[in-house]
């Protein structure tokens, strides 16, 4: 009985300490949440989180480039027989890309907050930037697919490094709309 006594105490100390500190919890929460409400001015709304789910994909998509820029010298050198320099060589697909990228989703997404703006009489909503990511999307579709394919069926190194160039050119675009978005 006693065991059993003691048991019940202890049981009794935990639960009335767990719930003390999450008490405190809440009450340190309350004042971090007073404290930042202070230092955040009223006049600007806060943007609430995007509902499409676009601010989680960047980072899954730009895996891909990742992926493919650290592995194709392992797969193209057997399947073309390259050396270090027809690699290097090759590598200049995706500056070219970035570089055409980054210069058109710059004025792509200046051109479509402009008409975003004409079109709603004067107002902006910054998830106006993100319909640039319809433009690139297919871009990124047939490069990510049919660079798969030109790996896997042996096609011509250029044909690979034109499906690279593509989806390259793709992710530079969606990255310059999210950027510009979050931003």
């Amino acid at each position: 009985m006693e065991v059993t006594s003691s048991q019940e105490h202890v049981q009794a100390g935990y639960l009335a300490h767990l719930q003390c500190s999450v008490q405190t919890c809440r009450i340190a929460d309350l004042h971090q949440l007073r404290f930042r409400k202070f230092l955040q001015p009223e006049t600007v709304p806060s943007r609430q989180r995007d509902p499409t789910g676009t601010d989680s994909s960047d980072p899954q998509t730009f895996a891909w480039v990742v992926g493919i820029n650290t592995t194709l010298s392992i797969f193209v050198t057997p399947l073309y027989n390259f050396g270090p320099k027809q690699i290097g060589f090759f590598y200049f697909t995706p500056i070219v890309a970035v570089i055409l990228g980054e210069g058109i989703g710059h004025w792509l997404h200046d051109a479509l907050a402009k008409r975003h703006i004409r079109k709603h009489h004067g107002h902006f909503e910054p998830e106006a930037r993100l319909q640039a990511t319809f433009f690139s999307l297919p871009f990124m579709l047939i490069g990510l697919v049919l660079i798969g394919q030109s790996l896997n069926s042996a096609w011509h190194f250029m044909a690979t490094s034109v499906t690279w160039w593509l989806y390259v050119f793709g992710i530079m675009i969606t990255t310059v709309a999210l950027s510009s978005y979050c931003l």
